[in-house]
């Protein structure tokens, strides 16, 4: 019995966490660190997103201008691509539009995690 008591307390001190009371100061603190990165990835989760659907919403309004310029300019062969430049274009402006309005969800998400 002592042999094993023996044991388990030198197995305890050489484990890789440091065994924490949970009403210390130190575990609060931990507790903290975690809510702080966690919102921290969520952060970063948003930037990510609202970047990507800027340039979804970008590519989509460029596409709706080179479809005006070529119905403006181009007879009457062009006017079926430009009707598909434009589609494609109000497509994808609509798409980025939809994932930005999306993305604010992770700042909800470190907000909850912060609070």
């Amino acid at each position: 019995m002592k042999k094993l008591l023996l044991l388990l307390s030198f197995a305890s001190l050489l484990s890789c966490e440091p065994v924490v009371a949970q009403d210390t100061l130190a575990y609060r603190v931990h507790l903290l660190e975690v809510k702080q990165y966690n919102a921290g990835v969520d952060m970063i989760r948003f930037h990510d997103q609202f970047k990507g659907s800027l340039y979804m919403m970008a590519a989509g309004a460029a596409l709706i201008g080179v479809g005006g310029i070529i119905h403006n300019n181009g007879g009457d062969g062009n006017i079926k691509a430009a009707h598909k430049f434009t589609f494609f274009g109000g497509v994808a402006l609509l798409s980025g539009v939809v994932v930005n309005i999306d993305s604010f969800t992770f700042i909800r998400l470190a907000g909850i995690d912060l609070k």
